[in-house]
């Protein structure tokens, strides 16, 4: 996976790191759309978890709200 996809980021402003690529360029727009959906999906999931498991090192005195 490309590190400059960022979770939330629209298509329109990260497809620059894949133009040129065969298994970008032969997708349909849809296709490419379909899958860039999911692949955010995957990234918000694991930005959460891996959110979650930082926050769990706090105690209640870190936390600020």
């Amino acid at each position: 996976m490309n590190k400059n996809v960022l979770p939330g980021a629209p298509l329109k402003e990260m497809e620059i790191f894949f133009l040129g690529r065969e298994c970008y360029d032969k997708l349909s727009h849809h296709d490419r759309a379909d899958v860039f959906q999911k692949v955010m999906m995957e990234l918000r999931d694991r930005a959460k978890k891996e959110f979650l498991v930082g926050t769990q090192h706090l105690n209640n005195h870190d936390v600020i709200l």
